[in-house]
């Protein structure tokens, strides 16, 4: 293996790592959320709702970025799916936060 192999694995192994502990984050605080709020089931189902919609927004964005088969993205491909995979869940843990800490204003749902 050539030492520039073993660089973009390295690389593509942190992007990995990366990724996987923000999106153990955005779980754990989902989930600390959908605890805080059991008893509100109307609240629940739409943050649920939202969730899943979030997903489904998540993986199109990422696949209208990188498309093209395995051949044509390059040994890069795997660090910037991951990169741009952490960049979202980034974001929605910015989102989740704030709804978990009552930061949201009237005009984004504070509760």
């Amino acid at each position: 293996m050539s030492e520039r192999d073993s660089r973009s694995l390295e690389l593509n192994e942190a992007s990995r790592e990366s990724y996987e502990k923000a999106d153990a984050q955005l779980n754990r605080i989902y989930n600390r959320i959908l605890n805080d709020h059991a008893g509100d089931k109307n609240f629940v189902e739409k943050l649920k709702a939202a969730e899943r919609a979030w997903i489904i927004f998540r993986d199109a964005q990422v696949n209208s970025i990188f498309y093209g088969d395995e051949q044509t993205r390059g040994s890069m491909h795997p660090t910037c799916n991951c990169m741009v995979l952490k960049q979202l869940t980034d974001d929605r843990i910015k989102m989740l936060r704030d709804l978990a800490a009552g930061r949201a204003d009237m005009c984004s749902g504070g509760r």
